[in-house]
């Protein structure tokens, strides 16, 4: 063998468990199951505002963690997803005047109570922001790219809302 393939492949090695050495001291854990308490297995989602899609995607993070989502009369635990706002401002203009750069930004509100309506996790506002660069001659190209922005800070919001019921979780 090669001497030099040798050494490349001890460095490479060694560079892999000094990496995972460092992440696991500083208490890294790759994304997976969340650890809820039991009471979350008979939870009810629901809105009456325009937060439809925030439902849809919170019900699919129950779904993945293997909760499964009861009927109103059963429920232990009850979200209420209370709205969802999206805005646009302007961060730039080029020299005609026309804007170049927008901050995108998703406000979602939330409620956690128990089934006799004691406040667990009351009116939480979850709030997220991107920029997005606006290119005036791909205009259909950029206007599917800002939705694609706000469906991602949507699944963001879903992934909070389940890290503040862990949170809610390991509290009571």
């Amino acid at each position: 063998m090669n001497k030099e393939f040798i050494v490349k492949t001890a460095f490479r090695v060694i560079s892999v468990l000094a990496l995972i050495s460092l992440l696991t001291a500083c208490g890294f854990q790759p994304a997976g199951k969340l650890k809820l308490d039991s009471e979350f297995a008979n939870t009810h989602i629901y809105t009456v505002s325009n937060a439809t899609i925030m439902v849809d995607l919170l019900q699919r993070q129950f779904q993945e963690n293997k909760f499964p989502l009861v009927d109103q009369t059963q429920a232990s635990i009850v979200i209420n997803m209370l709205y969802e706002k999206t805005s646009k401002r302007i961060l730039s203009v080029d020299s005609d005047g026309k804007a170049r750069m927008y901050e995108l930004e998703l406000v979602v509100g939330v409620a956690v109570k128990d089934a006799e309506g004691k406040n667990l996790l009351p009116n939480q506002n979850i709030k997220l922001s991107r920029e997005f660069l606006f290119d005036i001659n791909s205009v259909l190209g950029k206007s599917s790219e800002e939705q694609e922005i706000y469906t991602e800070m949507r699944t963001d919001a879903a992934r909070l809302i389940m890290r503040r019921l862990q949170a809610l979780s390991v509290t009571n």
